[in-house]
């Protein structure tokens, strides 16, 4: 999906985009957590996400949950979500602002790897790791004697060597 086509979908209420069951790669757009408006009292948190490949790419949907112990399980799966996500620091939160502050400078721009499935209905979503985005974790080169340690942007770079050709 090209820019122009993005643009067009949002313009015409492309926010109820449910995309179907499968793996995807997201960048997460937004993120966010508040009091709901009625009444004030319970708390909320969501994740806008892109898909960056396939055929559903470029579509925009939220990981919506409760921010707070509302009852049931939900608030748990949450939780792991945000995890998945990348957000650290937990231990340090304090209130609902301090998630909403951690969520806006962790979260946004990340890249994460995620299952969504469908049941009854509601969907789900499941988070399998996240990364920032177009930066690799794998080394390319050994560690300098201070520890540095020079980063691959892709797999495909990280995979180079010059001992001749991959043994598998």
């Amino acid at each position: 999906m090209n820019w122009g086509d993005s643009f067009r979908r949002a313009a015409e209420g492309g926010s109820d985009y449910d995309p179907p069951d499968g793996r995807y790669t997201v960048k997460i757009v937004d993120a966010g957590a508040f009091r709901a408006r009625s009444g004030g009292q319970k708390e909320w948190c969501k994740v806008k996400l892109q898909i960056v490949g396939g055929d559903e790419a470029g579509n925009q949907f939220e990981d919506f949950g409760p921010a707070g112990d509302h009852g049931g399980a939900s608030f748990d799966f949450m939780v792991e979500r945000l995890l998945g996500y990348g957000l650290t620091g937990i231990e340090g939160f304090e209130d609902i602002e301090d998630l909403n502050a951690a969520m806006e400078d962790q979260l946004i721009g990340r890249e994460a790897d995620i299952g969504v499935v469908h049941k009854d209905k509601y969907r789900n979503v499941n988070v399998f790791g996240s990364r920032t985005s177009g930066v690799s974790d794998i080394p390319t080169e050994d560690p300098k004697p201070n520890g540095e340690q020079r980063q691959a942007a892709s797999f495909a770079d990280a995979a180079k060597t010059d001992d001749g050709p991959t043994p598998f």
